[in-house]
């Protein structure tokens, strides 16, 4: 019996917040903190939330933590726009 197919990805953004979607949310990115679930163990969320805002090191730690947790590459036009920029 062959395994069912993956659920498409979607990944969307605001330019605040990003937001990563197969039949639920399973990551996200905002102003405070981020989350992404597990998908091999049902959807455990492993997450950060922070004292202020979140920085451009807590954006590339997002991003390879996604491609590494969901296999999901997020591309750089959905870096949040206070980020794109970082001082």
């Amino acid at each position: 019996m062959e395994a069912p197919a993956p659920a498409p990805v979607e990944v969307t953004s605001d330019g605040r917040t990003v937001w990563i979607n197969t039949s639920i949310c399973v990551a996200r990115f905002g102003p405070n903190g981020y989350e992404v679930g597990d998908l091999a163990a049902r959807f455990t969320r492993k997450g950060s939330s922070f004292d202020g805002q979140t920085t451009a090191s807590d954006w590339t730690s997002f991003v390879a933590h996604v491609k590494k947790t969901l296999g999901v590459t997020v591309e750089e036009t959905h870096r949040p726009t206070r980020l794109k920029n970082p001082e």
